[in-house]
């Protein structure tokens, strides 16, 4: 082979390696951040909702007041009592036939 051909090969598999690496960091850094950015909503929003709400009994679930849910975003958020009845949602009426199933535990497959 000669000097040229080598010369070529390696400086064409340098920057392949080069470009994969800075692909593999723009990946791993764009989804750190989306990641985060979805995280910091869900935490204002939960924060939010708390702070709006007043409940009489934990056991029981009695709840005095509940917030209009005025939340901005991409957020669902859903309130289920204790029975297992959808009492509150953010969403509009035509997709509050259609509620996200209530498995508070995950335990339903």
């Amino acid at each position: 082979m000669s000097l040229r051909a080598r010369l070529t090969l390696l400086y064409t598999s340098l920057l392949g390696g080069i470009l994969l690496l800075f692909g593999v960091a723009v990946y791993l850094i764009i989804s750190y951040l989306l990641i985060a950015q979805v995280d910091l909503a869900l935490s204002r929003t939960y924060t939010e909702f708390e702070e709006n709400s007043n409940l009489k009994s934990v056991v029981n679930m009695e709840v005095l007041t509940l917030p209009t849910l005025d939340i901005t975003g991409n957020v669902l958020a859903q309130v289920w009592d204790t029975r297992g009845e959808l009492r509150l949602t953010n969403y509009g009426a035509e997709n509050a036939e259609n509620p996200l199933p209530f498995d508070p535990l995950g335990l339903q497959a």
